[in-house]
């Protein structure tokens, strides 16, 4: 059974949710930033909008049950 798109899960120091169109923002600032984007499974997005498409495809495999990102 997939997991809820509304469940938050709450640590001491994080709050891990899934990603929604209010994140694109903050995410698009922080690719910005020199060293942000080492490590992670993706290239720096160019546009604003290569965010957008990414949570929208987060989101069909959140809803799914196939991985939850």
């Amino acid at each position: 059974m997939p997991i809820a798109l509304d469940t938050c899960l709450t640590t001491s120091r994080c709050v891990l949710r899934c990603a929604s169109d209010e994140d694109l923002e903050g995410v698009w600032s922080a690719t910005r930033y020199p060293g942000f984007n080492e490590g992670m499974r993706w290239d720096p997005p160019q546009l604003k909008s290569e965010i957008a498409a990414w949570t929208e495809r987060n989101l069909d495999i959140w809803r799914s049950g196939e991985e939850y990102v």
